[in-house]
């Protein structure tokens, strides 16, 4: 079982009711508080309510809630973005709470969320701690890569210490995942989208090697929820279809960038038989006409671009399903004007 156990659940429609609650209503139930300040139900309607706009009037429930519940599920996704005195008089309390249990998973984690905006390498330092403590936890270095990610966008300086930072705790999080467990977790939904993200954010620092360590991941990620469900999975599966196009394309970027035609039209033509419903790579198309390769670029937007045609039942598709064909329709008219441009600017004389 993981470590990071909040006291309750996070309750959305809670939210939702105490955010729309009337100016007599809040009123009433600040009488019931001065009256009982421990009235949980009371305090945590406030709390959304002012948590809404941001408002200052949050403080003291905010303080209380770190000094007296700091587990609380109400806790559980509250950042500040404002480095105001809402913030500063916060943090001073979390810091506080982190001193005085500095082993609990749930509070570390708790903290990281709400200083991570405005300090993300103290977030980071919580979210560190927690990660020891809590070995098995796939979670835990998914938001620490989240954070690192964070820093490398605000510290322009330090932009690739800092992404390899974030793919290094990547990294950890998918061999945590890649175990047999029976324990919910957000890669199980969003494993392409994660990987995806960062070896694009890799390839745009020249990371080459890092975006390919990624996209090898990508492409095992069949394999490696076979291992986690304990189940045997489809490799027809539509998620595993995803995942192995991304990875393919992340390698004929690399294979592009390295002059290496053979890898790449080795990858593109992997990429033929997965499932894409996708925009074309514009670093794929770009590398291809940089290496002189026209007719390979032409033939990969084609491709993409026959699937829209067929989606918005242009093409010949029996299948060509009617729902969201005007969205398809505008794809494909989007990609003919790309692929003429491409032909009168490229096309070899």
């Amino acid at each position: 079982m993981h470590k990071y156990q909040p006291e309750g659940s996070f309750d959305w429609n809670f939210a939702k009711t105490a955010r729309s609650m009337q100016t007599s209503q809040a009123r009433d139930l600040r009488e019931r508080l001065s009256k009982n300040p421990n009235d949980i139900d009371s305090r945590r309607l406030l709390f959304e309510r002012y948590n809404k706009n941001h408002s200052k009037s949050i403080l003291p429930h905010l303080i209380w809630f770190i000094d007296n519940h700091p587990k609380n599920a109400v806790l559980q996704f509250m950042v500040w973005s404002k480095a105001d005195d809402v913030y500063r008089e916060a943090r001073k309390h979390w810091v506080k709470k982190v001193r005085s249990s500095p082993d609990d998973v749930t509070i570390l984690c708790h903290a990281s969320h709400f200083v991570e905006i405005n300090e993300p390498l103290l977030a980071a330092k919580f979210l560190q701690k927690a990660s020891e403590i809590d070995i098995v936890d796939d979670e835990l270095p998914r938001r620490l890569s989240h954070v690192f990610k964070l820093k490398a966008i605000t510290c322009p300086s330090r932009v690739r210490y800092y992404l390899r930072k974030s793919i290094e705790q990547m990294n950890i999080a998918i061999k945590r995942y890649a175990v047999p467990s029976d324990e919910d977790s957000y890669l199980l939904p969003y494993f392409k989208m994660e990987l995806s993200g960062l070896a694009d954010a890799a390839l745009e620092l020249n990371l080459l090697s890092e975006a390919n360590d990624l996209a090898q991941i990508l492409l095992r990620h069949g394999e490696i929820n076979e291992t986690r469900l304990r189940t045997k999975s489809d490799p027809n599966i539509p998620t595993y279809q995803r995942s192995k196009h991304s990875g393919h394309a992340i390698m004929t970027v690399i294979a592009l960038r390295s002059e290496n035609i053979n890898e790449a039209k080795t990858h593109l033509s992997c990429m033929k038989s997965l499932i894409n419903e996708q925009w074309p790579n514009d670093a794929i198309v770009h590398g291809l006409l940089k290496l002189g390769e026209f007719d390979l670029a032409m033939e990969y937007l084609g491709q993409i671009h026959q699937h829209w045609k067929n989606k918005a039942g242009l093409g010949y598709d029996p299948n060509a399903a009617p729902a969201n064909k005007d969205y398809a329709k505008n794809m494909e008219q989007d990609l003919s004007k790309i692929i003429k441009r491409i032909r009168k600017q490229f096309k070899p004389s």
